[in-house]
């Protein structure tokens, strides 16, 4: 066997035909963080872990074993040792007490194996009454041994999403023993559940936590994944509860060499040309294909491993959507991979898993730079050595999606009129919608919802967003696949080319809506084809902003109009059009969500560029979302829009959830806005054509139809005004992503407003009975206003926990009362200055904040506190936002005039002028 850093040093001087080297690093190993495994883990259970050659944990295993045994709920994100922090929160308590259950849910069925291997192994080094009992229940498991774990319920039940909410959740009555006990609840590769998946994960959760509670205990959750971005928020809707988030290290005991390529050669061929000296190196490799139709069954890989374990092979090739978890770590030293995994994520969990074995290893990451993501990355090695984290998309907020959970819910065990589902705060509107549809009754006697359907289970579908489409070859009535109702629509219609990567191109001869079924027949060397889309966008809702003096950037819902009215054939070779064909007209109408980017200008000659500028930023933002999110490019869609406000028609950038209901990724492109725009402008800013290519954008979005042109320059400068940055030429144009320099201490300036009025609940000692209608927060760390409601309070509060010190008038009496009832975070103990406290300390008594603005400040501050309920009512957000930006404005006027004069002005009740002595005991910006 060659050693492997000759082989790197190779390659990387002599790379393959057609290939060049774009960046090399060889990444040392990690440092060695040792922990000693915890006093409170009883001798035998020492000695087992000693047996199996653990002597130590890294810090993070170790705070995430304190956490849970603490009993906080917890969010565990580690490159790799994931699996031994699972099994010894099951030892360090079910273990040793001897009492209780643990329910463990696994994306993929091949993950339950390998950690029952695991608990095997340990179980070997035990005697009887320390092992643990664990079983299998999911769709393989035979009819008499599910009897026979419902019966005998063992310590540790591993099952599927599919199955806990088919088979155990549905059936809960005959699981009594695992829910009257059940301790933790575990979920195992959390960044596996992208998409609609994910989605019906947050409510699987409520209703496992709900049955819990019911049969009379409360179990811990248990998390674990990837490394993620913006965990807090993620852990928060997925459970309802507060989470301690504990980040472990990445552990990598040897080098691993990394080295990335840019071919101007067939990807297979130059892959061919690198697995041929692997092979003449004789070092264990793993290539990831172009093919999609690999074989890459969970018995197939193990198969293979036993093989090159035993040196009766070398190499073993595996499709790009193969999940890095179906790899062992150690067996293979070499990863090529034959152009970028499905996502940033998976490229960083194949690192690190290929880093973890027992010797120094090889990542080979050879790209065309023909789409934009490739074309970043080539730009940016840095993204691919040092493996930043990416976001999940979920929403709790889906309708559809809740609606039918609410009916498994109702149906599994009656609502209680009042009784809380966390993270939905409009549950009495969607249970009158059941109603009326007749799949809910109220019970009045007994104030109860019950499901008219006995078990509605069987109507949901946990990895769909909405009913798919199945496609149906005419020939042999075999189905050939299923399509997304989104999907389905843009690229199935009469006359259409439907390309698969299995059985070549589809001719579609006809669309059965009712039935979600599309008919197809084979169509060996059909040319492509192309959709002539137009879409509308109407009754925008505004849930949430960001609001700067160069843009604003609104999340909320819409409805999002498709039509379908020609169709194109391209060039197989260029793509270009070779000719339109007329459709009858098919339309899709989604009340979805989606953000919207407004930039201000007032100039009407500069209409026409602004349209183009918007335009070009829509392509180039679509392009780098897959860098920044963990999303597939067709759950978003993109295009140019114009809004009326004030009578005024403003172009807006629009990016909208295709799915029905909304999935979280346009509020995940919400969340990331800035760093989402500066790699758009990073991307833009490396090109060198004029009116956008296939390098600095997607190829298509929503708006081509309407005949909008491109402009790579335009774009730029837009970008560059939005992001606050210098104008500079294209030639000079900054390579890197902008960051944040944290030296401004974050201050949060809050005001909010409610849904009703004090008579509406019968007097202000109700205050909690109120609800949150619109917050508005201005922080000083980025100079900007942010918006929130109530579907978007868990920002909110993630927000005012990331502060350095919250500032506002009646912050504790009023502002905390409003909002606590939605969390179980402990509003009182952040960082608070609340004005009013300081002058009833220092006076004995209370000043209004109107009284204080006028004696101080000499302005007259309108009494609209009722106007505000009555807007809330009507819908008219904006009138509420101005409102809450004035009293923001004017407060922080006050804390200026504290901190130049040391004292607020008012008058007593004879008329005279009086000044109160404050001081500011915090951070020298005050706003």
């Amino acid at each position: 066997m060659q050693p492997l850093d000759q082989f790197a040093a190779e390659l990387t001087r002599v790379p393959p035909t057609a290939c060049h080297v774009q960046s090399s690093l060889t990444q040392p190993p990690s440092p060695h963080l040792a922990h000693p495994l915890p006093d409170r883990f009883p001798p035998w259970l020492l000695a087992m872990l000693g047996a199996c050659g653990i002597t130590h944990l890294a810090p993070g295993q170790a705070e995430a074993l304190e956490q849970l045994h603490r009993g906080h709920h917890v969010l565990f994100t580690a490159p790799n040792g994931r699996g031994l922090v699972r099994q010894l929160a099951m030892f360090q308590s079910i273990g040793i007490d001897r009492q209780g259950h643990s329910l463990w849910i696994f994306p993929l069925k091949h993950r339950e194996q390998a950690q029952r291997q695991l608990l095997l192994k340990f179980n070997d080094r035990l005697l009887s009454d320390h092992q643990l009992s664990v079983a299998t229940y999911d769709g393989d498991t035979p009819v008499t041994e599910r009897r026979a774990i419902r019966q005998t319920t063992p310590d540790l039940v591993f099952t599927t999403p599919e199955m806990l909410h088919a088979g155990i959740l549905a059936y809960h009555s005959g699981w009594r023993t695992l829910f009257q006990h059940l301790r933790f609840v575990v979920i195992a590769d959390l960044h596996l559940y992208a998409g609609a998946l994910g989605t019906h994960l947050g409510h699987l959760l409520r209703r496992i936590d709900r049955l819990a509670r019911h049969y009379g205990s409360q179990p811990q959750f248990l998390l674990t994944s990837d490394p993620l971005a913006c965990t807090t928020y993620l852990a928060q809707i997925l459970t309802g509860h507060a989470c301690e988030i504990v980040n472990g290290e990445a552990w990598q005991p040897h080098d691993q060499h990394r080295v990335m390529m840019t071919t101007t050669d067939d990807l297979t061929r130059a892959g061919r040309e690198i697995a041929t000296r692997l092979l003449h190196a004789r070092l264990p490799s793993l290539v990831l294909t172009t093919a999609a139709t690999a074989n890459s069954t969970p018995e197939v890989i193990d198969a293979a491993e036993r093989r090159i374990l035993k040196r009766e092979e070398t190499i073993l090739a595996l499709p790009p959507h193969t999940p890095p978890e179906m790899v062992r770590p150690g067996v293979f030293r070499a990863l090529v991979c034959l152009g970028l995994p499905p996502s940033i994520t998976a490229l960083n969990t194949w690192l690190a898993r290929l880093g973890n074995g027992y010797e120094s290893s090889l990542a080979i990451l050879l790209l065309t730079g023909q789409t934009p993501a490739e074309r970043y990355l080539l730009r940016h090695p840095d993204a691919y050595q040092a493996s930043n984290p990416q976001a999940l998309p979920l929403t709790l907020h889906n309708p559809y999606v809740f609606q039918q959970h609410l009916l498994c819910t109702t149906s599994e065990l009656a609502l209680g009129t009042g009784e809380p589902y966390p993270g939905i705060y409009n549950l009495d509107d969607h249970l009158a919608y059941l109603a009326k549809r007749r799949q809910v009754i109220h019970r009045t006697e007994a104030r109860q919802w019950t499901a008219t359907e006995r078990r509605p289970h069987r109507q949901l579908r946990l990895r769909w967003f909405e009913r798919p489409y199945m496609l149906w070859n005419r020939q042999d009535a075999q189905r050939v696949g299923r399509l997304e109702a989104a999907q389905a629509f843009r690229m199935c219609f009469e006359g259409t080319t439907y390309p698969t990567q299995e059985h070549g191109p589809f001719h579609v001869e006809r669309i059965d809506d009712e039935r979600c079924r599309v008919t197809m027949r084979p169509a060996p060397g059909a040319p492509p084809t192309r959709a002539q889309i137009q879409t509308e966008v109407s009754e925008v809702r505004p849930k949430a902003s960001v609001i700067t003096p160069n843009y604003r950037l609104t999340f909320g819902s819409l409805e999002y109009r498709e039509m379908i009215t020609a169709f194109e054939r391209l060039d197989p070779k260029t793509g270009r059009r070779q000719s339109m064909h007329i459709l009858s007209s098919r339309q899709r109408l989604s009340r979805t969500q989606g953000i919207w980017l407004h930039v201000p200008h007032h100039a009407p000659e500069v209409q026409t560029r602004m349209r183009t500028a918007l335009h070009t930023v829509v392509h180039a933002v679509m392009a780098v979302l897959p860098v920044c999110l963990l999303i597939s490019p067709d759950n978003i869609q993109g295009g140019v829009h114009a809004l009326t406000h004030d009578g005024q028609a403003n172009l807006n950038a629009f990016f909208v959830d295709s799915h029905m209901g909304g999935s979280g990724a346009s509020r995940a492109l919400y969340e990331a806005g800035e760093q989402v725009l500066s790699a758009a402008l990073s991307l833009m800013q490396q090109c060198d054509c004029q009116h956008g290519c296939p390098q600095c954008g997607i190829d298509r979005c929503d708006s081509c139809a309407s005949g909008i042109q491109r402009d790579r320059e335009a774009g730029i400068e837009l970008l560059q005004q939005v992001l606050g940055v210098t104008i500079v030429p294209a030639s000079q144009a900054m390579l890197t992503p902008l960051t944040e320099s944290g030296q401004t201490p974050r201050h949060l300036y809050l005001n909010l407003t409610t849904q009703k009025a004090s008579d509406d609940v019968g007097g202000w000692q109700h205050k909690h009975l109120l609800g949150l209608g619109i917050a508005v927060i201005y922080d000083t760390a980025d100079a900007s206003y942010h918006v929130y409601t109530e579907e978007t309070i868990d920002a909110l509060i993630a927000h005012l926990q990331r502060a350095d010190l919250i500032i506002s008038f009646n912050t504790r009496d009023f502002d905390y009362q409003i909002l606590q009832p939605y969390t179980d975070v402990q509003l009182p103990s952040l960082s608070t200055y609340a004005m009013l406290d300081e002058i009833q300390h220092a006076l004995g008594y209370r000043l209004s904040f109107k009284h204080l603005l006028k004696e101080t400040l000499g302005v007259e501050r309108p009494d609209d506190r009722l106007d505000t309920v009555a807007w809330y009512r009507h819908a008219q957000s904006e009138a509420i936002i101005a409102a809450c930006r004035r009293d923001i404005d004017w407060m922080r006027d006050l804390i200026r005039h504290i901190s130049h004069t040391g004292s607020l002005r008012y008058r007593d009740r004879t008329g005279i002028q009086h000044e109160i002595l404050l001081t500011l005991p915090f951070a020298e910006r005050y706003g």
